[in-house]
């Protein structure tokens, strides 16, 4: 089987892109493959919950993940947020970085440091200049491109 045949021409790696006006302006967004959006949340570490004793356990019991505590979710808020403006700033193939600061563009970074290094920079450049309404719109806009790739019968399941 070819990659082709189960995702068709027009997939992720091939045509996937779209555009969205934002103040006035065309933006083109290419859609993000599942390696390439692996690779952003490689940017911002995950923050671990705190740890709580198992009410269901005895005290000897080993300590369990607060995954409903209120810091720890307003933390993975903040970074999921974050990570929106990064996508964002792959999407469009933003030219970001200084003299120092090389590659300049995502696809660029070779390695992980590289990629964690563009990432943060363009994460200051985008995220200064959209408002999160914008980012939310491209956001979105992205997730219905990437809706309409889908063969009809995926989306009855």
């Amino acid at each position: 089987m070819k990659m082709s045949d189960l995702l068709g021409e027009d997939s992720v790696g091939g045509a996937g892109e779209t555009t969205a006006a934002v103040r006035g302006k065309e933006v083109t967004l290419r859609l993000t493959s599942a390696l390439t959006q692996a690779r952003i949340e490689e940017i911002i570490a995950r923050p671990r919950p705190p740890c709580i004793q198992n009410p269901n356990k005895g005290s000897l019991a080993p300590l369990i993940p607060d995954t409903s505590d209120a810091g720890w979710q307003d933390a993975m808020d903040q970074r999921a947020r974050r990570l929106q403006v990064i996508e964002i700033a792959v999407a469009m193939d933003l030219e970001v970085g200084n003299e120092t600061l090389v590659p300049h563009r995502w696809g660029l970074c070779l390695t992980a440091q590289e990629r964690k290094t563009w990432g943060e920079a363009a994460e200051v450049a985008l995220g200064e200049r959209l408002t999160r309404g914008e980012v939310v719109f491209l956001v979105n806009q992205m997730a219905h491109a990437l809706i309409k790739l889908l063969p009809e019968e995926a989306l009855g399941n």
